[in-house]
């Protein structure tokens, strides 16, 4: 059996291990640095970036989309060589991307923030996407998924993401509506 001053020792240890964690998690920071959009007649996307590594997206969708599809592309590669990194590479359908938010904690900590908060705009999930006009405010990755960017962080890097928007047609034709090519670093501050 364990001693009151055993008990009370452990979780000492155990505070003190959280707060070093937490502070390590918070060492990296990511760091927003261009950004480029094509759109067509049917989807056009505008991106603003801020100093504070923030962006503000406005979407004007001018014709419903039956099947919005996403691809998304996470590159990384290095300053100093032309090699590149491939850290993700999938494609889903807009009206599923709920699901997948649920499942993975990076996406979960970054949308929930941004879904629990209607000032943050009125991004939509649904299939199909309507006509209209879509925005989300002042964007950030926030300090607590510092433990992916402790886990992605490599000196001297650049991170490309890379999305490309498409509609699906019949015979499982693509048409693309958009693409974004967001290209960030990430900060290690201590």
């Amino acid at each position: 059996m364990m001693s009151s001053r055993t008990f009370k020792c452990s979780i000492k240890i155990l505070i003190v291990f959280i707060s070093i964690n937490m502070a390590v998690q918070h060492c990296y920071k990511l760091k927003l640095l261009s950004c480029n959009t094509t759109d067509t007649f049917t989807y056009g996307l505008n991106i603003s970036l801020y100093e504070n590594s923030t962006l503000t997206a406005r979407t004007i969708v001018r014709k419903d989309i039956q099947t919005p599809i996403w691809k998304f592309v996470v590159l990384e590669r290095s300053r100093t060589s032309p090699s590149q990194k491939i850290h993700y590479n999938g494609v889903i359908k807009t009206c599923d991307i709920l699901n997948v938010i649920k499942r993975i904690r990076f996406l979960r900590e970054l949308a929930v923030p941004l879904f629990n908060n209607p000032e943050k705009g009125n991004l939509s999930f649904k299939c199909p996407l309507r006509t209209g006009h879509y925005m989300l405010r002042d964007i950030d990755v926030p300090a607590k998924t510092g433990g992916v960017l402790k886990y992605l962080y490599t000196p001297n890097a650049i991170y490309t993401f890379d999305f490309k928007i498409y509609q699906q047609l019949p015979r499982n034709r693509m048409e693309k509506l958009c693409t974004l090519e967001l290209n960030a670093t990430i900060i290690k501050s201590c």
